[in-house]
């Protein structure tokens, strides 16, 4: 039986070119990265699209000054597809230690797809070799083994040092290159390939032409960028201690000016402002977060632990079984600049220049990954926090920076697509773009907006302000006073003048005069003053006409939160109650019938049943009115009566959530609904932080002191961003896609419409943190 062997066709060279080199732009950068390989300090390349000769129109000649190839490179590695010669003996290159980029082996095909015909003139320093490939023999049906690539030496070096030089002919898509576009595109993407914000000795150059048009790459001036900038963010991951480190520096002109805008909004609405520490404004600029990634919830309550892919099975070392690994990657560090692009704040050389550097670029070892920063091309997710929070500096026009993933470490976990089109987005890439969008710029722009809001005074405050009321932003050290109604002042004065100047018969024709001319002008100033007044009076009417609405629809925008809570709990307990008449059917058709079991799970049908029915009368209106009445019950009875049919914690038989109930009860008269949902909504939500920051032992308490119900758990605690609003509207710690901040909000008026109160107590856990919740009756 004979035995055969795979061959290859030569026509393999023109498929892998296409399949693996994307465009043009991408093969001219590959052999710009095998320049950097090699330690060039410079790249030049000239193309010509007018050059003729027998292997088509135009010529690339592509120059640099690096180490050049020896023979023994020229065989094993130039001549070899998909070779790991890199990677086993040049993983580090020798003379400025740079990482190999060009680690895949296909560097070569870029030049297929440039051209028809190339010539390499290589000098290593001591060997001068050249060669020519004619890539149209690789379109013939023949094995590619058989076809050969004579290399010569020349005794006479035409290079007058160690370097590369490689013609390419014939041109392959000359129109593209002729195109009045393709300068100008091809410029930006090869100045934006360089770490432009890198200097010193190991710098790489590259000068670039195309017929008539020339440019040479060069430095940003990162001084200007700095001194521009209102907010600048610096970070840095540590692999050996899984933290993340980030710093926050917002410049004193920044504050300056939200200042300037404060003033202008507030004296608009009839307040003076003043200044009893004219530093005030610049308390917040700096912030800093060290940010554990093995547990991010608790170093940063807004983001939730499992967001972070783990391996799927836990690791055992010496017998013990120890958590799961998160697959993170080698160190990196970035930094970011920011600029408030407020009409009139830039010049229009400045806007250019800022035009210029935007976007986040990521670079390996100072050679930018594409497509990471190409303009319209949001990859940081600046946007999608923008649309939700639309006062925030972080967008994805008006920030610039770079990201270094440097490092052997990360070239073996963050690899780059084959096509060079972006990272490979397995377990190791996916994280790390998770940390970069859903946890730095999470955490920056939590920051901007915490910043932001520390100059905005309560909005209820500026409604119901009277003449002379003061209220205080900045921590209390700038105040906000409510200017008297001027109209009206000048009104009751403009009277009392004509009052005084009546006319008398005693009056001289000039004292007559003067009189007339001064009813005239008070006549005027009164109606003026009057029409002001009228305006006010309208302005307060669409006011008060706004609230009433708001108000109508306020019990809306309350079910959308109960509602979006019921749905996620029908879909849980639908699952559970099929799993349980599924139980019962089985146990049914059992001869000897376990009562036993058939009794819990019909228990936990009525339950959870139960528990839908009350979140859904607040939905009914005619329901919730129907039941609104006060009877007077046993609190600590029907806690215990929460506690044990709360379908959330009786009904899983895997939780390991605990509830304690403690204390000497009480009678009440309440709403019994309003209650019962109010409790509901407390234990969901400690059950929610509890699982989120992964706490041990997780144990909900709820204590009874005289006529006050106190519940807490043993968690991380409330979040020092909300402590101070957690019962307005809107305001929420969890993630954005799991809360609307409308539960607790619901609940405190729950509770005040039976007299009591609901608030967050002054004691703090260990974490620092506020974390018991009282209920009064």
């Amino acid at each position: 039986m004979p035995n055969f062997s795979f061959k290859i066709s030569a026509r393999l060279m023109s498929h892998l070119g296409e399949a693996l080199i994307s465009d043009e732009l991408v093969a001219l950068l590959e052999l710009i990265k095998n320049s950097y390989d090699a330690d060039a300090n410079r790249s030049i390349i000239n193309i010509d699209t007018n050059f003729i000769n027998e292997y088509g129109q135009g010529k690339i000649e592509i120059f640099d000054d690096g180490n050049g190839m020896s023979l023994d490179i020229i065989e094993n590695s130039f001549l070899k597809l998909a070779t790991d010669y890199k990677v086993k003996t040049q993983k580090v290159s020798p003379k400025y230690n740079r990482m190999s980029l060009g680690n895949k082996g296909v560097g070569r095909l870029s030049l297929q797809r440039l051209g028809t015909y190339v010539n390499v003139l290589t000098n290593d320093g001591v060997t001068e070799s050249y060669f020519n490939i004619d890539w149209t023999l690789f379109n013939d049906d023949v094995d590619i083994q058989n076809i050969q690539i004579p290399v010569n030496t020349n005794d006479v070096h035409v290079l007058e040092k160690h370097g590369t030089k490689m013609t390419i002919y014939g041109i392959k898509n000359i129109e593209l290159w002729k195109d009045k576009d393709t300068f100008p595109r091809f410029k930006n993407e090869i100045i934006s390939m360089l770490n432009p914000y890198e200097d010193g000795e190991s710098k790489f150059l590259i000068d670039f032409s195309l017929d008539s048009f020339r440019f040479a790459s060069d430095k940003y001036d990162v001084k200007l960028i700095d001194k521009l900038a209102d907010s600048v963010v610096s970070f840095n991951f540590e692999a050996k201690t899984s933290k993340l480190y980030i710093n926050i520096t917002r410049k004193k002109k920044y504050a300056e000016y939200r200042f300037a805008e404060t003033k202008k909004r507030y004296d608009d609405l009839g307040f003076d402002l003043e200044e009893i520490d004219d530093s005030a404004k610049y308390r917040n600029l700096i912030d800093s977060y060290e940010i554990d990634l093995n547990n991010i919830s608790q170093s940063y309550g807004k983001i939730k632990n499992n967001i972070l892919i783990k391996s799927s099975i836990d690791e055992c070392k010496n017998s013990k079984k120890i958590s799961k690994n998160i697959f993170l990657p080698g160190d990196f560090e970035g930094k970011y600049f920011a600029f408030d692009k407020t009409p009139g704040k830039f010049s229009a050389e400045e806007k250019k220049f800022l035009e210029n550097i935007n976007g986040v670029k990521l670079f390996r070892n100072n050679f930018r990954i594409l497509p990471y920063g190409n303009k319209n091309y949001d990859w940081l997710s600046f946007t999608k926090y923008s649309q939700t929070i639309s006062a925030n500096i972080y967008k994805a026009h008006s920030v610039a920076g770079y990201i270094y993933i440097n490092g052997e470490e990360n070239l073996l976990k963050l690899q780059e697509m084959t096509n060079r089109q972006g990272l490979l987005e397995d377990n190791y890439g996916k994280n790390f773009l998770t940390i970069l969008r859903d946890i730095i710029t999470k955490i920056i722009v939590d920051s901007d907006n915490n910043f932001r809001n520390d100059f905005n005074a309560n909005f209820e405050q500026i409604r119901d302000a009277k003449e002379g009321d003061i209220v205080y932003i900045l921590g209390g050290k700038v105040s906000l006073t409510k200017r008297e109604n001027h109209a009206e002042i000048i009104m009751q004065n403009a009277t009392e003048l004509s009052e005084q100047t009546k006319e008398s018969i005693f009056d001289t024709e000039e004292v007559a005069n003067l009189k007339s001319e001064i009813k005239r002008l008070t006549s005027s100033i009164t109606n003026n003053a009057n029409k002001i007044q009228m305006t006010i009076s309208s302005e307060k009417k669409k006011i008060n006409e706004e609230e009433k609405l708001l108000e109508k629809y306020k019990i809306v925008m309350a079910n959308s939160i109960v509602a979006e809570s019921l749905a996620h709990e029908i879909l849980k307990i639908a699952i559970k109650t099929k799993n349980c008449a599924q139980s019962i059917r089985k146990e049914v058709l059992k001869k000897d019938i376990n009562s036993q079991i058939v009794n819990a799970n019909v228990d936990m049908i009525t339950s959870s049943m139960q528990f839908l029915q009350r979140n859904a009368s607040i939905l009914d209106s005619n329901s919730y009115i129907k039941k609104a009445n006060f009877e007077e019950v046993d609190i600590k009875e029907l806690l215990e009566n929460i506690k044990d049919t709360f379908p959330l914690f009786s009904s899983e038989l895997d939780n390991t959530c605990s509830i304690v109930l403690t204390g000497e009860s009480f009678m009440a008269d309440i709403i019994k609904n309003n209650f019962v949902v109010t409790i509901e909504n407390l234990l969901i939500n400690s059950k929610y932080w509890l699982e989120k920051n992964e706490i041990d032992n997780p144990t909900i308490n709820i204590h009874i002191d005289g006529r006050k119900i106190i519940l807490y758990d043993n968690g991380i605690g409330v979040s020092k961003d909300v402590e101070n609003n957690l019962f307005e509207a809107f305001v929420t710690a969890k993630p954005d896609s799991e809360g609307r901040g409308l539960g607790l909000y619901i609940s405190s008026q729950l509770i005040n419409e039976i007299d009591g109160s609901l608030t967050l107590d002054d004691e703090r856990n260990i974490y620092g943190n506020k974390y018991k919740f009282v209920i009064k009756l």
